[in-house]
C-alpha cells in the first residue's frame, strides 16, 4: 500500500507565499542571523535562494517546511557556493562564482 506523501512541492508554497503576499523568508528568519554570524553577505544568501530554486521548482519534492529545507540547505552549505577561512568573510568558490553568474 503506499502512502500519500505530506508537505507541498516549492512551487506550492512560493504560490501560497504570493497569494497572501507572505514573503518566503521573512526579514526577520532566523537565517539572516545565522547569514551574518558565519560571514555569508546579502548577495550570497540570494545566490543560495537562487540555485535552491532552480534546483527544486522542477522537481516533484515535496516538504512540510520549506523554510527549514532552505536554512537547512545554507548552514550545511549543500551547493558548495561558498568557503570559510578563520577571521574572513565567505568567499565563493568555483560553484559559487558560477551560480553567482548565472543568477546575475
Amino acid at each position: 500500500a503506499s502512502k500519500e506523501k505530506s508537505g507541498t512541492t516549492l512551487k506550492a508554497f512560493l504560490e501560497t507565499c504570493k497569494e497572501t503576499g507572505e514573503k518566503p523568508f521573512p526579514e526577520d528568519d532566523t537565517i539572516f542571523d545565522y547569514a551574518e554570524k558565519v560571514g555569508i553577505d546579502n548577495e550570497m544568501m540570494a545566490v543560495a535562494w537562487a540555485e535552491f530554486k532552480a534546483r527544486l521548482l522542477p522537481t516533484a519534492k515535496r516538504q512540510k517546511d520549506w523554510r527549514a529545507h532552505f536554512r537547512n540547505a545554507v548552514r550545511r552549505n549543500w551547493y558548495s557556493l561558498w568557503f570559510l577561512k578563520e577571521g574572513e568573510a565567505a568567499r565563493w568558490t568555483t560553484a559559487g562564482e558560477q551560480a553567482r553568474r548565472a543568477a546575475a
